[in-house]
Parts: C-alpha cells; structure tokens; sequence
C-alpha cells in the first residue's frame, strides 16, 4: 500500500529568506533510493496556472513551466482527459521522480477516479485494488508498446501502471518503480543535500533537483519563484564541497552573469539574465543560492534551459561537457 500526502503550493517562506517551502514539502513523501534521487521534478501547477490567468499556451508568460512535475505527460495534457481522463488542469502540484525507464510520476488535486477508470478500462487497462487506490495497469514490465491505445500522444511506456484516486494520481512504467519511490524511509527530506536545496528553492513555482557530473559534481537545483507575472526570479541552488568552495562560487556569481556568455549559444548570459545575487545558505551540505530575473524579452525558465543543455557549467566555472540535446 502507498502512502502519499498532498503537495501545497502555498504558505511557505521565499527561496531568498531560506525556510521550507512546498518543494522541501514534497520530498518528505519520496524515498530516497538510488532511483529518486537521480532527479526530482516539482509544479505549482494550480498556481502557475493562476499566474497565467488560466492559459497554458500562447502568450501565457509561465506557459513552458506548466509541464514541470508532470514532464512524461504533460505535452499531451489537453489530448489526455478525452482519452484518459486525466485531466492536468485539476491538478493543484506535481512531482516526477528518476530518470526514464524508471520515472515515476505524481499528481496532487481533485480528480474524478470513477470517470478516470471508465476510460482506462476502455482501453484495455486492467483492475485491482491496492488500499485506498484503484491501480490500473496496461504492462507492468516497462514495456515500450509503440501500437498501443496512447501510442498516437507519444505515451509508449509512462502510463503502463496507474494509481487512480480522488486526491491523487500515480503513474509509471512499472508497479516496482512506484513502490520504491513512495513507500518507505528515509526519505529525500532526510539527506542532507536535497533538503538543503529544496530549503534554498522556497516557493518556487517549478524547480528540479538533480544530478549531473557533467555539469557540476554535486546535487544543485534550478526553479523559478514569482507572485506575479511582474516579479518572476531564476533561482540556481549549489551544493559544495566546503565553505571556502561555498563563498568563492558566490562571489563569482555576479561576474560570470554580466561578463560571460554561453557555451552552447555563444549568448553573453547578460543579454539572457539581469540583476544577479548569490547568497551562501550554507548547511550540511554548503548550499549556495544564486538569483537572476530572466530579461525582459525572455520567458522565465532561462536557468531551466542551460540545465537541461548542460550550459550550467558556464555559470558555474565547471569545463564545458558533453552538450545535452536542447
């Protein structure tokens, strides 16, 4: 049996004045495993939502942060309630945990189970009982079945095993996975590390807790906080190995924002970021916060894209890696 709280996306202290915050809130219901804790995806997604007034697309300005926390499936939200019933929009938080083929995904809100399993029965999804959850399952096997009933959204493997109920929604390739990444303790508020960044996120909106050698070699994480469309803040969260390591990576902070450029782009990370500040949290694990708003004529995500193109490394004085795929 699984047992998960809901994800708040409220009342909790800023990424800039430290406390805990929904994205630290999160972590207390993931296992730490060697699975969970190669990354950890977090959304707002009600409050993003709010912040684009209710649009996803367009000229919505949080639009390409509403997949975060829902990542598998989230390109297909507006296909997925048809079909499935699953509907991303009465989701008011999402988390996804590991990496493919493992990947576990999680949605917090206010669902219709009933309806949900109506549609997925219809499609060939099979039923049984598991405490206060309904689990559907399509393959349990991580199989990759490019002809079967999502195949044409481009879901082959993230919906074959589905926890349904009326406050939650739990998904992934196989039932092994969610019950190594929900069920037990430690969990990933107790290492050190990730609760110390996920501290140093605050309210962020969107965020990812990662590894990723290539890019720095320690867990960091990367979010977007912001009230308002007016006031959004790119927030860069850094492990270190000590305190001397801690405050030389906040003093170059600034310099490398306003003197650097990007190794993918060639882009001076001025023409990108404005207005930078680092601050050494410090902690267990020498967490460093370092803060930028996206420029005016760019989308908030800046930090999120170099992540996912690992051009982190630029900001971070880390050699150039082996280029992610933009």
């Amino acid at each position: 049996m699984i047992l998960l709280a809901g994800c708040s996306g409220s009342g909790s202290k800023s990424a800039a004045g430290g406390g805990r915050g929904p994205v630290a809130d999160a972590l207390g219901r993931v296992h730490a495993t060697d699975l969970t804790k190669t990354a950890f995806e977090f959304g707002d997604t009600a409050g993003l939502l709010r912040l684009d007034g209710g649009r996803t697309t367009g000229s919505a300005p949080f639009s390409k942060l509403f997949d975060y926390g829902a990542s598998g499936i989230a390109a297909q939200y507006q296909l997925l309630p048809d079909k499935t019933g699953i509907d991303l929009t009465r989701a008011t938080s999402a988390i996804t945990i590991g990496r493919p083929p493992n990947q576990v995904g999680v949605l917090y809100g206010s669902f219709d189970a009933a309806a949900i399993g109506t549609k997925l029965q219809a499609l060939g999804y099979h039923k049984r009982a598991d405490g206060g959850d309904t689990v559907w399952t399509l393959h349990d096997d991580h199989r990759l079945d490019p002809n079967g009933p999502l195949a044409d959204l481009g879901i082959v493997a993230q919906l074959n095993v589905v926890h349904v109920s009326d406050t939650r929604i739990v998904y992934g390739g196989a039932g092994s996975d969610i019950d190594q990444a929900l069920s037990g303790k430690p969990t990933l508020a107790d290492d050190p590390a990730y609760a110390g960044l996920a501290g140093c996120l605050g309210d962020a909106r969107a965020a990812v807790i990662q590894t990723d050698p290539q890019t720095w070699p320690l867990p960091f994480g990367v979010g977007v906080t912001a009230t308002s469309a007016t006031d959004e803040e790119e927030v860069l969260c850094v492990a270190t190995k000590d305190d001397a390591s801690a405050k030389a990576l906040a003093a170059a902070w600034p310099d490398r924002v306003a003197q650097g450029t990007s190794q993918r782009t060639a882009q001076p990370w001025s023409d990108l970021l404005t207005a930078p500040q680092a601050k050494v949290v410090g902690g267990a694990a020498h967490i460093v916060q370092l803060r930028a708003h996206a420029a005016h004529d760019h989308e908030p995500g800046v930090l999120f894209d170099a992540a996912n193109t690992r051009d982190l490394s630029a900001l971070l004085g880390t050699p150039a890696p082996t280029p992610a795929k933009p």
